[in-house]
């Protein structure tokens, strides 16, 4: 899935700012979590891909952390809960 209100951006350790980046950042899921997807500009020429993997545990610490600091959230999150029990009981039916 493309995001599409989501952006990469890239700074120095010694520099104070952020700059450059794209906002052209994929995420696909799978067994094993989340992974994003995107490429930069290097410094040389050319393009850096880059990927990030989040773990499921790391997905779940994170989850826990964005409903506690963000409650107005909580209507999403109980969504997510309806997706995720339909597609059990799917697959019950199923097997």
């Amino acid at each position: 899935m493309q995001l599409k209100h989501s952006a990469v951006k890239r700074g120095g350790v010694t520099s104070s700012y952020w700059s450059g980046g794209t906002q052209d950042v994929s995420c696909h899921t799978g067994a094993e979590g989340l992974r994003f997807s995107f490429m930069l500009p290097s410094k040389g020429g050319g393009d850096t891909q880059i990927q990030v993997s989040v773990g499921l545990e790391d997905l779940r610490v994170l989850l826990k952390q964005l409903a506690a600091e963000h409650p107005d959230f909580a209507q999403t999150l109980a969504e997510c809960t309806q997706v995720a029990v339909s597609a059990l009981l799917k697959l019950k039916k199923s097997g």
